[in-house]
């Protein structure tokens, strides 16, 4: 099967054993699925790659917890910058 869509998954990394099992159904059924542990390599810099991987993204899947409600960190930035797309997208659209 081709790749159908592009998802990005956001989430706190306490809760990575939890939506692990949500990115293998995913990539299983042939969706282009990004996940920080799994498609960033020792080396590379996070916040370059999460960025560019939320503009090559699709769809954003967030997992929203407490783990991530009362934390600090990437999760909070990832829907900052995913919003942000959405709103330039929804400019360059109406025009």
């Amino acid at each position: 099967m081709e790749n159908i869509a592009s998802v990005f998954i956001s989430y706190a990394s306490p809760d990575r054993d939890r939506v692990l099992p949500f990115f293998d159904w995913l990539k299983n059924r042939g969706i282009n699925v990004w996940m920080d542990f799994r498609s960033i390599k020792a080396g590379q810099n996070w916040e370059h790659e999460i960025r560019r991987a939320l503009d090559r993204s699709t769809f954003v899947l967030s997992f929203i917890s407490e783990h991530s409600f009362n934390r600090r960190g990437y999760i909070q930035k990832e829907l900052k910058i995913a919003l942000d797309k959405r709103d330039e997208k929804s400019l360059t659209t109406s025009t």
